[in-house]
């Protein structure tokens, strides 16, 4: 069995518009403390992040404390929004009600959710019968949650949207989910 520990990154800052380098506010730094305590005695092995500054910020604390070095992986990365989005939640109805939807310049859910698979897969296949931690973002993990769990949607999606950080533990069997638990750790 592979053990997964997703952790939606901490509190992040808004005001930075551009979403790769946007960082972690105070208390998002201060947040990541507590996702070290959690994953401390889950005897990760491997420790992996989307290349986003906030994920890596998110698992910097375990890294040091765990001695393992955080290796990003690009497929991993937050959703391809396209331009800015004002209006946040009347984008994230029209993503989660139409799986095709996109705006210019973006990617669809479908799409989403088949690059964050293909690389889960991957991992699955690399690192099978280990316990990894994985640095991720609300949409993408939910693209996840959605693909093993098709009842997961935007209701599920909109009461996330609060919860930085956010861990889901999923149980593998080569590359079938046995079992996903959501924790809540603040």
């Amino acid at each position: 069995m592979t053990e997964i520990y997703f952790v939606r990154h901490c509190e992040s800052d808004h005001t930075h518009r551009d979403d790769c380098t946007r960082p972690l506010t105070d208390k998002g730094l201060n947040d990541s403390k507590i996702v070290t305590e959690y994953l401390r005695d889950k005897g990760i092995e491997v420790l992996l992040s989307s290349p986003y500054l906030r994920t890596i910020q998110t698992v910097t604390d375990f890294s040091l404390y765990s001695h393992l070095k955080i290796e990003t992986r690009d497929d991993f990365h937050e959703v391809v929004v396209g331009e800015w989005v004002d209006d946040f939640m009347a984008y994230c109805h029209n993503y989660w009600n139409n799986f095709d939807f996109r705006n210019e310049k973006g990617e669809s859910m479908y799409e989403l959710q088949k690059r964050n698979i293909d690389e889960l897969n991957r991992v699955l296949k690399e690192y099978e019968g280990k316990t990894i931690a994985i640095a991720t973002h609300g949409m993408a993990l939910s693209s996840m949650i959605n693909y093993y769990d098709p009842s997961y949607g935007i209701n599920d999606f909109v009461g996330m949207l609060r919860k930085t950080p956010w861990i889901v533990h999923m149980t593998f069997d080569k590359d079938k989910c046995k079992k996903i638990e959501k924790v809540d750790i603040i």
